[in-house]
């Protein structure tokens, strides 16, 4: 083996020691990240902290441990399962809390479950799945009453005891319908409206 073979045999070998190095420190860290990701699931089943094993669930990591760990799969899936029945029972519990508000505030209350609306304005939305709440226009990463309940208070309070000004209101009103009369269909009841509001 001459000089030139021999430096490029040194070579290859310092970088595929260099390589072996970096790969095994690199495994070794994704591994301990999958195991700390793991023992949080663990630790969140035990506690039977739904809020925490769904945000669990969405995060790259699962995906990581299912590749490592193939058996993985079949254990998230009825863990996917147990997390959606937990979220019915909390729903259910959940409707009647808000309709139970209602009544008390004298306010009407429509729709069915994931979505309704509060005095006809203030929409709420519910997520079983991904535990979230959407309470007009505060978005919520729980399904918890309490935090349901000051968003609701905080949004009627916004819609309902807010200034209002009828003049600026009939205004955005006419632009809003000179708006729609300007769109390729002109229904007839969108023209007769748009007359009968026009200011003298």
């Amino acid at each position: 083996m001459d000089n030139g073979e021999n430096s490029l045999a040194k070579l290859i070998g310092s970088e595929l020691d260099r390589l072996s190095k970096q790969v095994v420190e690199e495994d070794i860290k994704r591994r301990n990240s999958i195991r700390k990701y793991l023992s949080l699931i663990i630790k969140a089943f035990r506690e039977s902290n739904t809020e925490v094993i769904n945000k669990l669930l969405f995060r790259k990591l699962k995906d990581q441990l299912i590749t490592y760990y193939p058996i993985a799969n079949e254990i998230f899936e009825r863990l996917s399962i147990d997390v959606k029945r937990r979220a019915k029972q909390v729903s259910s519990p959940l409707f009647n809390r808000i309709s139970e508000y209602c009544a008390n505030n004298k306010i009407s209350l429509q729709g069915k479950l994931p979505k309704l609306f509060v005095g006809h304005l203030l929409e709420i939305e519910l997520d079983e799945n991904k535990h979230t709440a959407r309470v007009g226009t505060i978005f919520l990463k729980t399904l918890d009453w309490e935090k349901i309940r000051v968003a609701i208070d905080h949004e009627r309070h916004r819609i309902w005891d807010g200034d209002f000004y009828p003049i600026d209101f009939q205004d955005n009103l006419i632009k809003v319908h000179s708006e729609l009369l300007k769109t390729k269909h002109k229904p007839k009841k969108y023209r007769v409206l748009h007359r009968q509001m026009e200011p003298y």
